[in-house]
């Protein structure tokens, strides 16, 4: 996130300052709700981010003004990360590519192809453009990770899962699209298999439910959105 450099009064940088150490005291929403505000009026904090926190669950940012309505759905809301840029959308994906590799590494440590995949997608992320095959070569392997253990469903259910969230970021990030894809065509086709194969894994090899995959989302995106280092670097 870039934060405006805009100079402002001593007295206001105090308050801030004041308003923050309110809050590392006590941990109350209300007192972060405060916090929060003047660090948007000083510019300190842009109104999209503490929307975009608040669209991910984060109590004093919606109390602070950013109250966005969010979908019960996981898929919905996942996409719906989207309304703040290709940024949050990739890396709420990659969360929960994050959470499929690691059940495929607990069945099969000794393969990473997965791994590789992730990788090569956190850095499609990272950069937001695609360099070179890497990322379409990984996803391939990923996916035969899983088609060659017949029978596996862990590993089928994982591997698709990265599979399909390296095709959906390289995807997004090559449509003006190439494809003739619009966004909701994309994560339909996409994200929404990431999505479904997490669910069949949280039943096969025990994963977090929709609910526990929301909060995983929120626990790693809204301190991002709100001003500190970037999950994926």
């Amino acid at each position: 996130m870039s934060l405006d450099a805009t100079q402002t009064t001593p007295s206001l940088d105090e308050r801030i300052r004041h308003l923050e150490s309110r809050f590392r005291i006590t941990g109350a929403d209300a007192d972060e709700a405060a916090w929060l505000r003047e660090r948007v009026v000083a510019g300190h904090l842009e109104r999209s981010r503490l929307e975009l926190a608040a669209y991910l669950g984060h109590e004093a940012a919606r109390l602070a003004g950013g109250d966005v309505e969010t979908p019960d759905d996981l898929h919905a809301f996942v996409e719906g990360c989207g309304a703040w840029g290709n940024g949050p959308l990739f890396r709420a994906t990659l969360i929960l590519a994050e959470v499929a590799v690691d059940a495929f590494e607990a069945a099969h440590p000794d393969d990473d192809r997965p791994r590789r995949a992730l990788v090569a997608t956190r850095e499609a992320a990272r950069r937001e453009e695609i360099i070179d095959d890497a990322l379409w070569e990984a996803a391939e392997a990923a996916q035969e990770a899983g088609e060659s253990r017949s029978g596996d469903s862990v590993a089928t259910f994982a591997a698709a899962a990265a599979s399909f969230a390296s095709r959906y970021i390289g995807m997004t990030l090559r449509s003006g699209g190439t494809e003739g894809l619009d966004a909701p065509t994309l994560a339909l086709t996409f994200l929404g298999p990431v999505v479904w194969s997490l669910g069949d894994l949280e039943a096969t090899a025990g994963t977090p439910d929709p609910e526990g995959l929301r909060a995983l989302i929120r626990e790693t995106l809204v301190p991002w959105a709100l001003g500190a280092d970037d999950p994926i670097g």
